[in-house]
């Protein structure tokens, strides 16, 4: 899972690695039948449930998807204060750690969403 969220530092937050993030994240949870009609597993009868609106797609991205940048964000930071001697490589860690909080920053917006659930649909479509 670091290795994508990772990827998506060079990609600036591309909808598409950002995707291949939530896929990972979620892709035990969500499916999405192709008919733009996105399902989930609901946690009190372990059911698929038609996710009307893809509210809970969205809030699942803001909270779970969110939490795994924000972990990897804090990763990075400490790997930087970690770095006593090498400067460049303290500089990288830090911005690599802002890159990751600022990804988070995108997933807050609706016009960021909207543009990844589209994204999403190629990587959770159900081959029934």
């Amino acid at each position: 899972m670091h290795d994508l969220i990772d990827c998506c530092i060079g990609s600036r937050g591309s909808h598409y690695d950002v995707a291949r993030v939530v896929h990972g994240v979620l892709r035990n949870s969500f499916k999405y039948d192709g008919n733009n009609r996105w399902f989930y597993v609901h946690p009190d009868t372990g059911q698929w449930t038609f996710d009307d609106n893809k509210q809970e797609l969205e809030t699942r991205i803001r909270i779970d998807v969110c939490r795994v940048f924000t972990e990897r964000a804090y990763y990075w930071q400490n790997v930087s204060l970690d770095v006593q001697t090498d400067m460049s490589l303290k500089i990288d860690a830090q911005l690599r750690s802002v890159s990751l909080l600022n990804i988070c920053l995108k997933l807050g917006k609706e016009r960021f969403l909207k543009e990844l659930m589209k994204e999403c649909r190629s990587f959770f479509v159900v081959d029934e």
